[in-house]
């Protein structure tokens, strides 16, 4: 939908900021919370603080700004609106000139051959390559309900991070489902190609347990750990969508707006799409299991 920075850049951006904010809160260093949100999370590779550098500080602050400007009590009256403050260490990079890897620093900077990351208490850049704990490690391999359970009950800050941005994710993606997009399917799809996440945040959610993770999320905002206090929507956790398990269905993806699942659209350019990219819950074929195998090595399957 026509919304302030569309689907991927308002869920994307809005997530960034809830990442800094809670890797500030835990006392993570930038290298370790790009190791716990890159690969091991299902994410790009090159994780949160990495990504900011490569787009670019300055690029990041505008697109912060656009929430800013446009989500505030007096116009969208975004209820996460007060998590969208432009974060101390990011306004302090860009007065310095440092505005990622385009200028040669940001949040990480290249040393010869050694990569340095900012600490933000001094100011000053120290050696870099700390990695998740191996505790965590672990956790991440599990599957999607244990690996929820398991971050959400550990006492390791690692683990407690994770947990937090995953739930700040959820969160923020249920609340505004039905302003920013037409059905869930959207929103996952555009997180997976415009921040190279394995899986959208429904996704993830629905796989782990819809009824469960939404119980969890919800005792977080009534307990005061969320970023905001407004509460799950009604069609989370009753009707349609709880009856079924979650967003994702072989009928279709939910749509708040029109409170049923909507199929994909069957224009004649889908229709020519022998295996056409589906969402966790819809049902679909998978394309690396279907079909007569003619040839296939590592890397591709024919």
């Amino acid at each position: 939908k026509d919304t302030p920075n569309f689907i991927a850049n308002r869920v994307g951006i809005a997530g960034m900021l809830a990442t800094i904010h809670e890797a500030s809160t835990f006392g993570l260093g930038y290298d370790v919370v790009d190791d716990l949100t890159g690969k091991k999370l299902g994410r790009a590779s090159s994780g949160t603080f990495r990504t900011a550098d490569v787009v670019g500080l300055d690029t990041m602050a505008h697109v912060i700004k656009t929430l800013q400007d446009n989500l505030g009590p007096d116009k969208g009256n975004d209820p996460f609106y007060g998590s969208f403050g432009t974060p101390p260490v990011l306004a302090k990079l860009i007065e310095q000139g440092a505005l990622g890897q385009k200028s040669g620093a940001g949040f990480f900077k290249k040393d010869g051959k050694a990569i340095l990351r900012l600490d933000p208490a001094t100011g000053s850049y120290v050696p870099s390559g700390a990695k998740a704990d191996p505790l965590v490690d672990r956790i991440l391999k599990r599957p999607a309900a244990e690996r929820l359970k398991l971050l959400r009950e550990s006492t390791n800050p690692q683990a407690q991070f994770l947990w937090a941005i995953l739930r700040n994710a959820f969160h923020y993606a249920a609340v505004h489902l039905e302003a920013i997009a037409d059905t869930a399917r959207d929103v996952d799809f555009a997180m997976r190609w415009g921040f190279g996440t394995k899986q959208g945040p429904f996704e993830l959610w629905q796989e782990a347990g819809w009824t469960t993770v939404a119980g969890w999320v919800q005792a977080d905002i009534d307990a005061g750990k969320a970023l905001c206090a407004a509460p799950l929507p009604a069609w989370v956790t009753s009707g349609p969508v709880a009856e079924a398990g979650g967003v994702h269905t072989p009928a279709g993806s939910w749509s708040p707006a029109q409170q049923t699942f909507v199929p994909r659209s069957d224009l004649a350019i889908y229709q020519r799409q022998h295996f056409p990219e589906a969402v966790f819950g819809s049902g679909a074929v998978d394309a690396l299991k279907s079909g007569t195998e003619v040839w296939k090595n590592d890397e591709i399957r024919l």
